[in-house]
């Protein structure tokens, strides 16, 4: 049964070729959608998935559907709908039982917005299955999708991937698009490489005293960054430094950044702005994403001329255009896109207005 035929945004997509992962939403595939309100309330209605290992108590709830993309035609794929209920994954040990679920609503599979999210996917993992391996033309992707719902207890662990590290005996998988979260602390996804060795983790924790980045502790490939209490802007900040911190700074204490605290020279202080320019310019994009106030922030040094204000100012101002002009980093468009979604901002980085005089 032919569901559509809808076209990939190439555009969108060849941006986010080669990479091992991507942390996404559907923003950053060029959608313009929100998840409609529908859909997020049909998770209330989940049957349980009582296929749960020793015996273990019931916390998911699971509808699934199966579509396959035809992909020969680079300028429009054409979905169409299986109505298979039975989900069988290629693996080798207990996992690969034959699964029965009931399917997810027509109404919702049939919704424009899903099945371009689906559209957009299939042509991701086309470009990248074509850029890594290069041979087998790709005719057709077949699609597993899995709403699900997990619900926790306070006398019961609940946890999403029961058998452990996995990727369903798939290619290429979305580990999670989560549509909402209620009354919940902690939940976390961790990509791990081929090895199975932790590849990408970072843990965002307020309540300090003064804003940190410790870089795996316990040697488990967590990584923590600390914000000052519960300040938005110290949250902001830090990220900001985060999303623009390469590979081996980010396995440094703090970034490797050096500090000197109030009371430095004016040469101390005019190192400290040239470091603070690009990162302070990122945090105030965030701050506009999620529609906070931002303050240009000289670390509490007030003894400064005005005119090094005004210029520390301008290079902020440059820094946030440069970022609007040549695109924002992989790490920071999609917190940027997160945030815009979390705040119901809807602002797009290409459509800000830079102004000098915003930060004076």
């Amino acid at each position: 049964m032919i569901l559509s035929k809808i076209k990939p945004n190439w555009r969108h997509i060849h941006a986010l070729k080669d990479k091992q992962f991507i942390h996404f939403n559907l923003q950053t595939l060029g959608l313009k959608y929100y998840i409609p309100y529908e859909f997020i309330r049909s998770y209330n209605y989940l049957p349980p998935d009582n296929y749960v290992p020793n015996n273990d108590p019931v916390t998911r709830s699971r509808r699934y559907a199966n579509i396959k993309v035809d992909v020969t035609d680079n300028y429009e794929y054409i979905l169409s709908y299986t109505k298979n209920d039975i989900f069988q994954q290629k693996v080798d040990d207990n996992r690969g039982v034959k699964r029965q679920f009931e399917l997810i609503d027509h109404y919702h599979i049939s919704q424009f917005w899903l099945l371009d999210f689906v559209t957009q996917i299939s042509a991701l993992s086309v470009l990248n299955h074509n850029y890594y391996k290069g041979h087998n033309k790709i005719r057709e992707v077949d699609i597993h999708l899995h709403q699900v719902r997990q619900t926790a207890y306070s006398d019961i662990d609940a946890h999403n991937s029961p058998e452990g590290v996995h990727r369903d005996g798939c290619d290429y998988i979305v580990s999670a698009m989560v549509v909402g979260r209620n009354n919940i602390i902690g939940g976390e996804s961790i990509i791990y490489d081929k090895n199975k060795m932790i590849k990408y983790k970072t843990i965002l924790e307020g309540g300090a005293k003064e804003p940190l980045y410790v870089p795996d502790e316990a040697g488990k490939g967590v990584n923590k960054l600390y914000y000052r209490e519960d300040y938005l802007s110290s949250a902001l900040h830090e990220v900001a430094h985060w999303c623009l911190a390469g590979d081996a700074r980010r396995k440094s204490i703090d970034f490797g950044y050096w500090y000197v605290p109030e009371g430095r020279s004016a040469a101390q202080q005019a190192k400290f702005q040239s470091v603070e320019a690009r990162p302070q310019a990122l945090e105030w994009l965030f701050s506009l994403a999620c529609n906070c106030d931002f303050q240009l922030s000289l670390d509490n040094h007030f003894d400064l001329d005005i005119r090094d204000k005004d210029k520390f100012a301008c290079s902020v101002a440059q820094e946030a255009k440069t970022f609007i002009l040549k695109g924002l980093p992989n790490r920071a468009k999609s917190f940027f896109m997160e945030l815009t979604r979390s705040f119901d901002t809807a602002l797009v980085p290409s459509e800000i207005h830079i102004e000098t005089s915003l930060l004076l």
